[in-house]
């Protein structure tokens, strides 16, 4: 009897890699189709016209020479933010999305990707997301930096009175 449920046993285990290797090889499927890593790659190239229109108000990045090393930092920054992302990518994504959703749910994507607005979709994202950064860095940004300032401002205060009492 314990030899019987020891096969099953084993039997079952081995089916249940073969189900979940199924899985990750449709996740690795969906991300490639998703062009993932390209519509991060996307939004780093997004955020470096805007950073570097950030610098060029600040009054020490006015000297030329201030700004090319400024360029050069920025560039070996971004060189290592799309390392990072690659290690991301190949070591971590299948498995978020292996822990969000079914198999069921996988190949619904991968099926939705497949199609013309899938595709379209994809090929929207670097645009949605410049619009997105470019709107978020100058028309909320400036507000959020003073409540920011306000906030901070405000537990500095706090602190000061909390230590004459």
């Amino acid at each position: 009897m314990k030899k019987t449920f020891l096969v099953i046993a084993i039997l079952l285990s081995n089916s249940l890699v073969g189900f979940t290797q199924s899985k990750q090889d449709n996740i690795k499927e969906l991300l490639k189709s998703m062009q993932i890593e390209k519509m991060m790659s996307g939004a780093y190239d997004a955020i470096i016209p805007m950073m570097k229109n950030q610098m060029k108000s600040n009054p020490v990045m006015k000297d030329s020479l201030q700004t090319k090393k400024m360029d050069a930092m920025m560039r070996k920054v971004m060189d290592a933010s799309r390392e990072m992302t690659k290690s991301f990518m190949e070591n971590e994504m299948t498995g978020i999305y292996e822990r969000n959703f079914s198999d069921n749910e996988v190949k619904d994507l991968l099926a939705f990707y497949k199609t013309p607005t899938g595709q379209k979709m994809i090929e929207s994202q670097p645009t949605i997301q410049q619009e997105t950064m470019q709107i978020m860095m100058t028309k909320y940004m400036p507000a959020f930096r003073d409540k920011m300032k306000a906030i901070t401002d405000e537990i500095i205060s706090d602190a000061k009175i909390e230590k004459k009492d």
